[in-house]
């Protein structure tokens, strides 16, 4: 007995502030002496009693064991601190008392203590310890949760899942009553989901360790759909829920105006609008705005690429138009699926002839280029570039021009040599020939 009650002094001078009636009495009960197998029935003690109650709820706690006319102090034990009350032994118990749950009581002098309802509010147990003329007696108070208060919250995740009919999202929701506290397991809890469909479902589950939870298999219709949690008649918000498109099938790509794609020009400036077909996956859901398609081809100057977002399932997107005639390939993807056919383009020659005057000023060859006429007659655009060649005695000038209304003199230095001059001007894929004598 004397090492137990050494224990407890130990732990009360821990826990308990100094100058505490507690730990004060916790003291006086561990004086030396023989072992635990020496503990005798006349030792003093108190029976402490109390009956369990709703949180926020006031209780009544029953303190037997000393003298009538003993002061009682009452520490209780919470789990947001320790509150402390005195009370004084009076009249006579029977022995019982009504509705107690924890702990029994002694006949003879009592102190009845009223815990107030700020004391309660805590779901769980209270510890209690009563102290009087050197005595100690322990018990419980037994804190149950309140009814719920709502809103009941509800947690939702992933927000969005494939409307594959097999991916899986949660919701998760913890019941509390007005003060904070969380139901009793096995509380049930309704999950209320409505489909991208419209369709009202319903699941029921119930309240383990803290929490509830359910989990939401998705269909295989996409849209907008929503999910909340209800405990009894109180219910709580909806949480957004969105089953989206899958992978999309291999779509294809085509020319927005078939016509204009039959007459395009390799002018270097021109766009070309093209689109996909509307993509939708395996189950004909139309993948959502804003799903990203690429355009990939190549040409001289290497790979090129354009990318575009969907709306309504159709992406469209420009190209621009090469500076030399020829016919590209054209693969689109999406969501790692490829088109389910390359779009050839044909670009034909922008220019097919144009004038080229060259004389010489100095030691520099001087080179006019035009006036330059694109397919259907007008001025090949301001700023197209131009690129002037002179080859003479095995060796080579290059010098680039830009057009401006058609037209551009190109200044080559040092290329006007002695004897033939073989002048090269490119624009726009053609090629124009001429020799300086």
């Amino acid at each position: 007995m004397t090492r137990r009650r050494t224990a407890v002094a130990l732990v009360a001078a821990l826990v308990l502030p100094a100058g505490c009636p507690l730990a004060a009495a916790a003291a006086a009960a561990s004086p030396p002496g023989p072992g635990p197998s020496d503990a005798r029935a006349s030792d003093p003690r108190l029976d402490v009693a109390a009956a369990a109650v709703t949180a926020g709820d006031p209780a009544t706690v029953v303190v037997t064991g000393a003298p009538a006319g003993s002061t009682v102090t009452l520490t209780v034990l919470t789990s947001v601190g320790a509150v402390v009350l005195t009370g004084t032994t009076s009249g006579t118990t029977s022995g019982t008392t009504s509705g107690t749950t924890s702990g029994t009581v002694a006949a003879g002098p009592a102190a009845t203590f009223r815990l107030p309802a700020a004391v309660t509010r805590s779901a769980g147990t209270a510890g209690l310890v009563a102290v009087a003329s050197g005595a100690v007696g322990r018990g419980e108070l037994a804190v149950r949760p309140g009814t719920v208060a709502g809103p009941v919250q509800s947690v939702v995740g992933a927000r969005s899942i494939v409307a594959d009919g097999a991916d899986t999202a949660m919701v998760v929701t913890i019941p509390t009553d007005r003060w904070g506290n969380a139901v009793a397991d096995g509380t049930p809890v309704t999950v209320g989901r409505r489909g991208p469909d419209g369709a009202v479902t319903t699941a029921t589950t119930a309240v383990t360790h803290l929490l509830a939870w359910q989990d939401l298999r998705a269909g295989t219709r996409a849209g907008q759909g929503a999910v909340w949690a209800s405990v009894g008649g109180t219910s709580g918000p909806e949480v957004g829920l969105a089953e989206v498109a899958g992978v999309p099938l291999p779509f294809t790509v085509a020319p927005v105006e078939p016509a204009a794609a039959s007459h395009a020009v390799a002018d270097g400036r021109s766009l070309l609008a093209v689109q996909t077909s509307v993509l939708r996956d395996a189950r004909g859901n139309v993948e959502p705005d804003g799903t990203l398609v690429t355009l990939e081809w190549g040409g001289p100057g290497g790979p090129s690429r354009a990318a575009g977002e969907t709306v309504a399932g159709v992406a469209r997107l420009w190209l621009q138009a090469p500076g030399s005639a020829r016919t590209i390939e054209v693969t689109g993807y999406s969501r790692g699926v490829t088109a389910a056919a390359p779009l050839r383009l044909s670009f034909a020659a922008a220019v097919t002839a144009f004038p080229v005057r060259s004389s010489r000023s100095g030691a520099d060859a001087v080179v006019d280029v035009g006036p330059v006429a694109v397919s259907g007659g007008a001025l090949a655009a301001d700023g197209t570039p131009v690129s002037v060649t002179v080859a003479a005695a095995g060796r080579r000038w290059t010098a680039p021009g830009r057009l401006l209304s058609g037209s551009v003199r190109v200044t080559v230095p040092g290329a006007a040599v002695t004897g033939p001059v073989e002048v090269s001007v490119a624009v726009l894929g053609a090629t124009e020939r001429e020799v300086l004598r």
